[in-house]
């Protein structure tokens, strides 16, 4: 596999490690209703760490494994600093892996 790939499952582990340092990892599964959802991140169905969780990270993943380009334009950046503005100074870490993520899935894939 390409660095730049292995360089995109760095930074979704980072990501990981991250929702699970700020307690957002859950355990819980997504219902048929989030699965279906087609608003943006999951927005009507789920809290914008679930969908990172669970849509986003898993896909990304699978994408990289089967060698697939992404068929979205990623700006994940953008929305973790609005669903956080109000407490942004908490959340600046993730942002910073997500604006790097966003960055690199661009370039790289």
């Amino acid at each position: 596999m390409e660095s730049k790939k292995l360089f995109i499952l760095s930074k979704l582990t980072e990501l990981e490690d991250e929702l699970r340092n700020l307690e957002l990892w859950t355990r819980e599964t997504l219902t048929e209703e989030q699965l279906r959802s087609s608003a943006p991140f999951g927005c009507d169905v789920m809290d914008f760490h679930e969908w990172l969780q669970h849509m986003m990270i898993p896909r990304l993943k699978q994408i990289i494994e089967k060698g697939e380009k992404v068929p979205f334009k990623m700006d994940t950046a953008s929305m973790a600093e609005y669903v956080y503005r109000d407490d942004i100074s908490k959340y600046r870490r993730l942002i910073v892996i997500l604006k790097t993520l966003d960055r690199a899935v661009k370039v790289c894939l």
